[in-house]
């Protein structure tokens, strides 16, 4: 499943690779909207997202990158990986290293 977040429409799209089904839901910044990004982006369904997990759907989906105001490009050399580091440390209110519903809901909630 691959996950579109859309940062100018606000909205989140799933594609199932394996089914060819396109599900569109708007995201008015509602809990349950919201749940549904995290779900997409948490690919084991273990209820959480590592920084690895975080910098591959960066990677893959450019609206990912615009919902958390992180860079489009993560690397090492060019400061963007301290900044995606800052943003990280920052929603992962426990120091656990992986990020809630939680922790990203309260987050988000932040922004807006």
């Amino acid at each position: 499943c691959r996950t579109s977040v859309s940062a100018e429409s606000r909205e989140s799209s799933c594609v199932s690779e394996s089914e060819g089904n396109d599900v569109s839901t708007p995201m008015s910044g509602t809990s349950a909207q919201l749940r549904q990004v995290f779900t997409e982006l948490d690919e084991k369904g273990e209820g959480t997202l590592n920084k690895r997990t975080l910098i591959k759907a960066i990677r893959r989906d450019k609206a990912v990158a615009d919902l958390l105001n992180l860079p489009h490009e993560i690397r090492q050399e060019d400061g963007t990986r301290d900044a995606f580091e800052k943003t990280f440390q920052s929603i992962d209110i426990n120091n656990d290293r992986e990020l809630t519903w939680e922790e990203f809901r309260a987050f988000y909630k932040m922004r807006t």
